[in-house]
């Protein structure tokens, strides 16, 4: 089980990702998550910094699909905002709404990596998807209910802190 919860990379965060290490690894597409990935959970809005950090790997020729659990409005609202696409209520860790990302981006799988901060949702999603992974510190240390649940069970699983 471990190994399915065994991200390729991690990094801090989705705003370090730089477009010349991504290109060596062969990576071209990113799924990313939405909440506590690209912006705060609890925020209503894009921040500058998703503007920007999205703007920046699209400019260099990188594809961007959003994919989150979350099933309200604000989900598309901050996708159409950011420029690209989104899949809301993915329901990951199933790669049902991934893989409706994956197809968005019209990239082989070796070409692809899903971004996230949760092991049981986004690496664990993109592991049965079959592609890449990358595990990202949480934006802010609150959660929403269902993502404390995750976390709790994550770090007794795992050992691993918030």
């Amino acid at each position: 089980m471990r190994g399915w919860l065994r991200p390729d990379w991690v990094v801090d965060s989705f705003f370090d990702l730089k477009p010349e290490g991504l290109r060596r690894a062969g990576i071209r597409g990113l799924i990313v998550d939405l909440d506590n990935t690209l912006v705060p959970w609890n925020s209503a809005e894009e921040t500058a910094e998703a503007l920007d950090g999205v703007r920046r790997l699209i400019d260099a020729g990188f594809r961007i699909v959003i994919a989150s659990n979350n099933r309200s409005p604000r989900v598309g609202r901050i996708a159409e905002r950011l420029g690209v696409r989104a899949v809301s209520f993915a329901k990951k860790p199933l790669p049902l709404g991934l893989r409706q990302a994956f197809r968005w981006l019209e990239l082989p799988k070796e070409a692809v990596a899903v971004v996230g901060d949760q092991l049981l949702t986004d690496v664990l999603g993109g592991k049965l998807l079959g592609v890449r992974t990358i595990l990202v510190r949480p934006l802010v240390e609150t959660d929403g209910w269902a993502t404390r649940v995750n976390r709790l069970i994550e770090r007794r699983l795992l050992g691993r802190k918030p």
